[in-house]
């Protein structure tokens, strides 16, 4: 507007000069030939300067005033429809003259209530004489004021950043406020801060390194006890992503590398990588590193967030895990663990090659309920259960049944697991096949019940009939007629006795058979 009023000013100054210089130097030159003609001349000359000027003024106000029209019309519809709040204030009361739409939408408030109230009462009260202070401080026409508190009509608290521009409204000076919404940004930017508070204080008690990466100063920022994990002296560590690139494996760079440019290139915000970096002496270790990545309006990422933990350890028993992982799932032994319940959570190779039943069709099942023989199992199971109830390591034979209904006997070690706080985890079962051992001893308990027959028969059936010949033989040692038929008397009597020795060395040798211990302890007696 100062500007339009400047150049109107300007355009009647310089041509009210330039009239007055040329018909003044134009009369000048003609006055000894107009004579009394002069004096007309010179009336004419003003009164003409007169109505000029005045069409030329009028043409400049015009124009003017149109430009301002439209351009009013404009910053209205542009004040409207602007998609951020905005709104016109009164300085010296501090009331609102005029709200747009998304101020409406944001407060809550309709543009009556708006109308109302004075500026203040969008503020927490603890902000009052802040607002007030900066307000009576303001001397520029356009100023960016910061971020400031807003509370909208349900007392939710806002961050928004104020823009305020001096403008002439209804014929006073005003104030024309621009608001955007910084809330979501603040409170990121808050929880970031708490987080990176916390684990700043996390890493002071763990080994766990805290970093802080601005890609585009390529700074890189430690927290923690970095020396420790790289091994390095302090005046060793660098700032920069390349002196740390260079620390990792020469076979994990390009792994790392590209898993970070998948995330900035699809926009993500975390990226995590396991790695492994160098700590002197040839020597490299495991680290997991995990990152937040934050990106400007333009979707390009400015800084980077992250941690980097030492996992060496872990991933040696990791390791380790997988060698007897694999060992026990190759061992001939079969092996099965179970949960507190006594249901099968894992199965070996050797279980499922010997017994037909796989890990799947074993998951959940109680093995004694779904694989014990049902007759020859009667009487162990309640000793199996009563053990299995004790938490503690036994062992049982057991005879089960494979998947075809092939029966067979093992030897079971039932060892409990225990969690890291002592709590009842399962068992761990390792069988061993001992249906060999089994077929053996029945055919030893075979064969010793056959001698125990013998044994009798020669101690009752042979005996009964040798006993009989023996008081035969006595009833014809005392009838004696002849020297013929006493020598018969005398080989019927030399010959059972011999037999009688040969039945009583067979029980001998039986007895010691079957009962050993008895034999013993009647030897010691004897």
């Amino acid at each position: 507007m100062k500007r339009g009023a400047i150049r109107i000013a300007l355009s009647y100054l310089i041509i009210s000069l330039l009239w007055i210089a040329l018909s003044d130097k134009f009369l000048f030159v003609l006055k000894p030939k107009l004579g009394e003609w002069l004096y007309f001349i010179i009336t004419f000359k003003g009164a003409l300067f007169v109505v000029v000027t005045a069409a030329v003024l009028y043409f400049f106000i015009r124009r003017h005033s149109n430009t301002l029209l439209i351009n009013e019309i404009r910053y209205s519809e542009i004040y409207r429809a602007n998609p951020n709040p905005m709104w016109i204030y009164d300085p010296e009361t501090l009331k609102f003259a005029s709200v747009n739409d998304a101020a409406v939408a944001m407060y809550g408030y309709s543009r009556e209530e708006f109308l109302r109230m004075s500026i203040l009462d969008i503020r927490p009260v603890e902000d009052h004489d802040m607002v007030v202070k900066t307000l009576k401080a303001n001397n520029a026409n356009i100023s960016n004021k910061g971020t400031w508190r807003h509370i909208t009509k349900n007392g939710k608290r806002l961050y928004v950043n104020i823009t305020l521009n001096t403008i002439s409204y209804k014929g006073k000076q005003h104030y024309m406020v621009l608001v955007r919404d910084m809330t979501e940004t603040i409170e990121h930017e808050q929880k970031l801060r708490e987080a990176i508070t916390r684990y700043e204080l996390v890493a002071k008690a763990t080994k766990d390194i805290f970093y802080d990466f601005d890609l585009k100063k390529n700074k890189l920022e430690y927290h923690g006890n970095i020396n420790e994990m790289v091994n390095l002296p302090t005046d060793a560590i660098e700032n920069s992503l390349e002196w740390w690139r260079g620390l990792i494996h020469p076979d994990d760079v390009q792994e790392v590398e590209a898993s970070q440019q998948e995330v900035i290139e699809k926009r993500k915000t975390v990226w995590e990588c396991e790695y492994r970096i160098h700590v002197g002496e040839g020597n490299y270790k495991y680290v997991f590193d995990q990152a937040y990545l934050i990106f400007n309006e333009k979707q390009e990422p400015v800084r980077m967030i992250g941690a980097v933990k030492d996992i060496d350890a872990i991933k040696a028993s990791e390791k380790e895990n997988r060698r007897l992982a694999g060992i026990i799932m190759n061992v001939n032994n079969m092996v099965l663990l179970t949960d507190t319940s006594l249901r099968v959570t894992w199965a070996n190779n050797a279980f499922e090659r010997f017994t037909g039943y796989s890990a799947a069709d074993m998951h959940g099942q109680v093995q004694h309920d779904l694989m014990c023989d049902p007759v020859m199992c009667e009487n162990l199971l309640a000793e199996l259960k009563r053990n299995l109830a004790q938490w503690e390591a036994f062992s049982m034979d057991l005879p089960l049944v494979t998947a075809a209904g092939k029966g067979y006997w093992v030897t079971a070690e039932f060892t409990p697991m225990f969690d890291e706080k002592g709590n009842r985890a399962g068992y761990i079962s390792v069988q061993s096949d001992i249906t060999l051992r089994k077929e053996k001893e029945t055919e030893v308990a075979t064969q010793m019940e056959t001698l125990r027959n013998i044994a009798w028969m020669g101690s009752h059936q042979i005996r009964k009939p040798v006993a009989t010949i023996l008081g035969l033989v006595s009833l014809l040692e005392m009838n004696r007629h002849d020297a013929e038929t006493e020598e018969l008397v005398d080989l019927l009597k030399t010959t059972t006795l011999e037999l009688d020795m040969v039945v009583h060395e067979i029980n001998f040798e039986a007895f010691h058979v079957i009962d050993p211990v008895s034999f013993h302890q009647q030897g010691k007696k004897g």
